[in-house]
């Protein structure tokens, strides 16, 4: 890949251009045409990022799927209606923002 930019001159990027803008994507002609060795190393940071389930989630799912019935959702329905205000106190919204934004 390194070969392949070396050859490009900055002056011809433009923010439409994968490479300047930084979002290079998985089927752009550049990664296609990547070898297979480096088309493994730039797909590894995004395999590491899959998350993986924990087993008691999956078990906790399927258990709920299997139990379900409508008797027993009678007074769901009202409980995940929204009445479109903030459920959450202002000092909740504060701190969710303040981690937000810590992260960017």
């Amino acid at each position: 890949m390194r070969q392949k930019l070396k050859n490009i001159s900055v002056s011809d990027f433009s923010w439409r251009d994968a490479l300047a803008n930084q979002v290079i994507s998985d089927d752009s002609d550049l990664v296609k045409n990547l070898g297979k060795s480096a088309y493994q190393s730039f797909m590894k940071p995004m395999q590491n990022m899959q998350p993986i389930m924990p087993e008691i989630i999956q078990e906790r799912c399927n258990s709920f799927v299997e139990n379900f019935t409508i008797e027993s959702s009678d007074g769901l329905l009202p409980k995940l209606s929204h009445d479109k205000t903030w459920k959450e106190s202002e000092e909740v919204l504060v701190e969710i923002t303040g981690e937000i934004l810590n992260t960017l």
